[in-house]
């Protein structure tokens, strides 16, 4: 199937083999239906895409580390589900009012596809939230007054990692770090044609006539 997205990126330096120039909403639908076709609820799939668009509108790569975790959960791998922060984003927003001003999370995957959800954070609280992880020895900090502001202590590729250990989420006004990076989003993306064609894969799911299998894992009509 052809995917609606152009191989031309206006943006310096972006336009390199194998990727695809693509419009944000065009992502977050495609994003929408491949979380809902790999399982996960409407609810679920409706923040993934929102949290990938903005992620991907940043230039934070959304889209490779969702594919990873659908990947991870089409194999069955043990414990996937148990430390998801799709999952996880749902439930700290849901209970925004009442957290406390630092949780801890001992182990979450993809730690990446929660940021997002602290600029939300921020807002119903009216403070500033941070996200802080330790992997591989280093420290990834977010930080967010929320109104779609957010800085980060790094962009590098270290974000892509799979586990983070020690998670901590601060609501807390925090002081600007001189060294943190100020993320400002662009109108389009650039998303790998690897991972368009999965996400394509996995919405394709949604969109085949539902058995009783597919029913059992959520996808489907429905």
């Amino acid at each position: 199937m052809d995917l609606p997205f152009s191989r031309h990126d206006s943006r310096p330096l972006l336009d390199v083999c194998g990727v695809m120039d693509c419009s944000l909403g065009e992502l977050e639908s495609l994003v929408r239906q491949a979380v809902r076709g790999a399982g996960y609820h409407w609810g679920h799939a409706e923040e993934s895409a929102a949290a990938v668009r903005w992620l991907e509108s940043v230039g934070l790569p959304g889209a490779a580390v969702l594919c990873a975790r659908l990947q991870r959960v089409a194999a069955g791998v043990p414990g996937t589900r148990q430390s998801c922060p799709i999952v996880t984003s749902s439930l700290i927003l849901d209970k925004a009012i009442r957290l406390h001003a630092r949780v801890e999370i001992p182990r979450l995957e993809d730690p990446l596809l929660l940021v997002p959800m602290i600029m939300d954070l921020a807002e119903l609280r009216e403070t500033s939230v941070s996200i802080a992880w330790s992997c591989n020895g280093n420290v990834i900090t977010f930080t967010s007054t929320g109104k779609h502001e957010c800085r980060a202590s790094t962009t590098d590729t270290i974000l892509c990692t799979t586990h983070a250990t020690q998670l901590t989420l601060t609501l807390a006004p925090a002081r600007p770090c001189e060294r943190d990076i100020h993320l400002s989003p662009h109108n389009r993306a650039v998303v790998a044609d690897q991972h368009l064609r999965l996400l394509d894969q996995y919405a394709a799911l949604l969109r085949a006539p539902a058995t009783e299998e597919s029913r059992l894992r959520g996808a489907g009509d429905g």
